[in-house]
């Protein structure tokens, strides 16, 4: 008797036992204790049931699942682009987005460009800003696939997914003072695409919100895990992050060792910061031996990082560190 109620106790969990109050929302507590698996059949369970919400989470984890496969081994593509179809066609704005996306990625299909342009203003005219800000990218000259807008769609775009808390529409706008209204839903949306796995954008976006405390309340911790996932991941910026954090301290504890082993992780990437914040550790002996010829030699490999990251435009940053560093007498080296 005990096995067997066990058994219905599992499959209530699992399954939520056909529970009409089941929310796609109960289903990430699996995800976020790493139960993929469960996640899947929870939300396979009330997908069926038109829980349109739960049918996105489910392409989430089936793309997760993915990820861990050879191309050869990845079975989840087909159900995906099926289940997309299906919730678009129900008008829910964030299956058109993604929708539009595996569109782009189906390379042997005529109509690719077509289709990515059509799912991408079915999502947009929906509400969901991800998808706006994709036609702002895609409108550019740079992009294999090029959205016709007019510079005053584009520029209402601009504005109303700045709003919207997509920072990078703001930074377009080249808004001096973005509000604190603006920040908190930056938390909210970065939030949410991070919760969909998205590392490299998402969370490390929301990582710089919790580090500086825009939209709330800074919040070293949190910073410091998703810096330090983000590292993991490979995404550029991320360890030299981790070390930052090590180096300045969270909760008042530095450690210049750890530091240093990030910096030389990312340095060895070629980022020019990473490097610097090497040399400076070398410069003030902290966590290492001082050697004045230590410092130069990374001030200088920083320099040479930042001399050509400003060969390509958007690297303001690294052409003010370029030349503060060289009125104090360094000199880059390549």
């Amino acid at each position: 008797m005990k096995k067997f109620l066990s058994i219905i106790l599992v499959s209530f969990v699992l399954f939520g036992c056909n529970d009409d109050k089941s929310s796609y929302k109960d289903g990430l507590v699996y995800e976020k204790d790493g139960e993929y698996i469960k996640a899947e059949k929870f939300y396979d369970n009330l997908c069926k049931k038109d829980d349109l919400d739960a049918c996105y989470r489910l392409v989430i984890v089936k793309e997760y699942l993915d990820t861990s496969k050879s191309f050869e081994e990845r079975t989840n593509e087909k159900a995906i682009k099926e289940i997309l179809t299906k919730t678009c066609e129900k008008n829910h704005a964030a299956s058109c987005r993604k929708l539009a996306w595996v569109m782009d990625a189906d390379f042997d299909n005529e109509d690719r460009f077509s289709n990515v342009e059509y799912f991408l203003n079915k999502s947009c005219n929906l509400g969901d800003m991800r998808a706006c800000r994709s036609l702002i990218d895609n409108s550019n000259a740079r992009y294999e696939f090029k959205v016709s807008l007019s510079n005053d769609l584009r520029k209402e775009m601009m504005k109303k997914t700045c709003e919207a808390g997509i920072l990078e529409s703001c930074n377009d706008l080249k808004m001096k003072n973005i509000s604190n209204a603006i920040y908190e839903k930056a938390r909210e949306y970065y939030k949410q695409v991070c919760d969909e796995n998205n590392v490299y954008y998402g969370c490390f976006n929301l990582a710089k919100l919790y580090e500086d405390g825009l939209g709330g309340k800074e919040d070293l911790e949190e910073a410091f895990r998703l810096y330090s996932d983000a590292c993991e991941s490979n995404v550029e910026f991320a360890c030299y992050k981790v070390g930052q954090l090590y180096e300045k301290g969270i909760d008042g504890k530095k450690d210049y060792i750890k530091a240093l082993k990030y910096y030389e992780k990312q340095c060895k990437d070629g980022n020019g910061f990473a490097c610097e914040g090497i040399a400076n550790l070398y410069q003030n002996g902290l966590g290492v031996a001082k050697s004045q010829k230590k410092a130069r030699e990374y001030y200088g490999i920083a320099m040479g990082l930042y001399d050509m990251a400003m060969a390509t435009s958007g690297h303001d940053e690294e052409r003010k560190r370029y030349y503060e560093l060289e009125k104090k007498g360094y000199e880059a080296i390549y």
